[in-house]
C-alpha cells in the first residue's frame, strides 16, 4: 500500500493505492474531480463566511443607528416635559441658549434621518448576496452536496478492479462529508443574521419615521 497525501486549504487529503501512484485512466479522473471538489468547498466556505461577515458588520452598524436614534429619542421626550411647542410665541419666550440646543436636535434628528437612508446602499450589496446564495444554495439542489455526493460511486463499486484502496478513501470521504456539512451550517447562520438585519432595518425605519413626523412642529420654529 502507498499513502497519497494531497495537502488542501479545506483539508488534507489522505487515502492509500494498491500499486503506488498507479490509477487506471477513468479512475484518476474521478479522483481527480474529488480533489476539485475539495477546491469548489473551499470557495463555497470564503463566499458564506465573507457574507456572514458583511451582515454582521452591517448588523453592527445599524445598533450604531439605533443607539443614536435611541439617544435623541430620550432628548425629545425631555424636551415635551420642559417645554410647549404649542406655543405659537415660543421663539419669543425661548432663551437663546435653550434655541440653539434645539435647533441642533432638530439638525441632528435630520442628519441622522439621512444616515439611515444611505445606510440602504449598503444593505443592499448585502441583500443582494442573500438573493444569489439562497437562490444557488437553498431554493435549489446543492452544486456540491453532501447527501448526494456521487463522484467516487464508480470506485466503490468496482473496488476490484480498482488500484484506490477503498477503506482508506471512504474515511477519507466521509471526513471530507462531514467539513462540507460544516460549511452549509455557516449558510445557516448566515440567513438567520440576515434574516435578524433585515427585520431589524424595516423596525429602524418604522421608529426613525416616528421621530421624523414628531419633530416636525420645529418646521414652524424657523420656517
Amino acid at each position: 500500500m502507498t499513502t497519497i497525501y494531497i495537502p488542501h486549504p479545506f483539508r488534507d487529503i489522505t487515502y492509500q493505492s494498491k500499486n503506488k501512484y498507479y490509477f487506471l485512466p477513468y479512475e484518476r479522473q474521478q479522483l481527480q474531480r474529488y480533489r476539485a471538489a475539495h477546491d469548489e468547498a473551499w470557495q463555497l466556505k470564503k463566499r458564506f463566511e465573507t457574507a456572514k461577515g458583511a451582515a454582521l458588520l452591517a448588523q453592527n452598524e445599524l445598533n450604531d443607528y439605533d443607539y443614536d436614534r435611541e439617544e435623541l429619542e430620550f432628548i425629545w421626550e425631555n424636551y415635551v416635559t420642559e417645554i410647549d411647542f404649542t406655543d405659537k410665541a415660543l421663539l419669543h419666550t425661548l432663551d437663546i441658549r435653550a434655541q440653539v440646543e434645539l435647533r441642533d436636535f432638530y439638525l441632528e434628528v435630520r442628519k441622522l434621518h439621512e444616515r439611515l437612508i444611505k445606510f440602504y446602499d449598503r444593505l443592499a450589496a448585502v441583500e443582494a448576496e442573500y438573493k444569489e446564495l439562497t437562490k444557488s444554495y437553498l431554493r435549489q439542489d446543492k452544486p456540491l452536496d453532501p447527501l448526494n455526493f456521487t463522484l467516487l460511486d464508480d470506485i466503490f463499486k468496482f473496488h476490484a478492479d480498482r488500484e484506490t484502496d477503498i477503506e482508506s478513501l471512504d474515511k477519507d470521504l466521509q471526513a471530507f462529508l462531514q467539513e462540507l456539512t460544516a460549511v452549509y451550517a455557516i449558510l445557516d447562520t448566515y440567513v438567520e443574521v440576515y434574516s435578524a438585519l433585515h427585520s431589524q432595518y424595516g423596525d429602524s425605519l418604522h421608529k426613525m419615521a416616528q421621530l421624523m413626523d414628531t419633530i416636525q412642529q420645529l418646521d414652524n420654529l424657523w420656517n
